[in-house]
């Protein structure tokens, strides 16, 4: 019977996930760099520089690593993807060789290589050091988590029985967990939808209206698709709540930082400047360039995403991409 879950990370989405597991009597240690943010969590039950709710006398903090190896053997990672390898690195300095069952909820390539964050812990973790990697993810905004309103996700992982112990634990009447074991396809489609968030926030900025916004959905999905398939996913998860589903979530709502952050580009008259200047976690921002390259070496047909690397890599005109992508070659959907 599991009764305690330590967190890497201790932003909004840490300190809902902890709020799930405390409301299924599971505690929850969560890894906070900052001092300040600890004592408050600890102190006066509340981290509301993310999320200004009441927290559970089960969800403590800590800015001790070894606390984190010694409170439990699962371990939840929710960091900014571009932080997880350096976190991944001084765990493993306090892991004694214990075996660890990790979590994943980070969306996003990692790292110079542009890893999937299987194979960024795979790439620090020896084998034998790893129980299991469920990867938690899905259309889930953290402020609607903490609210308790009704939220399905899935855990995904190649060993059932990991998936199926993840499911249980997060489970209830308000957090829904289904499971999958398409690894590849789920973390693709996770990281791919950050950046289609960006096209169709410059959509929304740009007054183009509910049409344009349902096309670049529609057709971002064709391009997540075709993606995904030629790296081994499965089209089931693109149709499924790690695909489709965290797309539209994504999209449409300014809850999205990558959504919101499109907006910005659009009004922008020096988007160099607003990249430069940019202190939010923007995942898609990477995500274009690990995507537009990797399409290139390999000859995929990423329309979209071009565009978008054309506007945010090479200082091109919105409108003109714009232009570009309705004037494309007539073809068959």
């Amino acid at each position: 019977m599991i009764s305690k879950v330590s967190i890497i990370g201790s932003g909004a989405w840490a300190t809902a996930l902890a709020n799930v597991l405390s409301d299924n009597s599971i505690s929850s240690l969560l890894f906070s760099n900052n001092v300040n943010k600890v004592s408050e969590i600890n102190d006066v039950h509340n981290n509301k520089s993310v999320v200004d709710f009441k927290l559970s006398n089960l969800i403590s903090a800590t800015n001790n690593m070894n606390d984190i190896i010694s409170y439990s053997d699962i371990i939840l990672l929710c960091v900014k993807s571009d932080s997880l390898l350096d976190y991944l690195k001084e765990l493993k300095k306090y892991s004694n060789n214990k075996k660890i069952k990790f979590i994943n909820c980070i969306k996003g390539f990692i790292g110079e290589n542009n890893l999937t964050v299987s194979d960024a812990i795979n790439s620090i973790f020896d084998k034998e050091n790893i129980d299991y990697i469920v990867s938690l993810l899905g259309p889930s905004f953290a402020i609607e988590v903490m609210k308790k309103d009704l939220t399905c996700i899935c855990a995904v992982s190649d060993k059932k029985t990991a998936a199926i112990e993840v499911q249980k634990l997060f489970s209830n009447n308000y957090f829904r967990v289904y499971t999958s074991d398409d690894i590849i396809g789920s973390q693709i489609a996770s990281s791919y939808k950050n950046a289609i968030a960006i096209g169709s926030g410059i959509i929304q900025g740009l007054n183009y209206g509910k049409n344009a916004e349902a096309a670049i959905v529609t057709r971002g999905l064709n391009e997540i698709i075709k993606f995904g398939l030629f790296n081994g996913g499965k089209i089931n998860t693109f149709l499924g709540l790690t695909g489709i589903g965290d797309l539209l979530l994504t999209c449409s709502s300014k809850l999205s930082r990558n959504y919101c952050f499109g907006i910005e580009v659009a009004k922008s008259s020096d988007i160099n400047a607003l990249i430069k200047n940019n202190k939010k976690t923007v995942e898609g921002l990477r995500t274009i360039k690990v995507i537009h390259d990797f399409s290139k070496i390999n000859n995929l047909d990423t329309p979209i995403i071009d565009a978008l690397y054309n506007v945010l890599y090479l200082n091109k005109n919105i409108n003109d991409e714009i232009n570009s992508l309705m004037l494309r070659p007539l073809k068959s959907e």
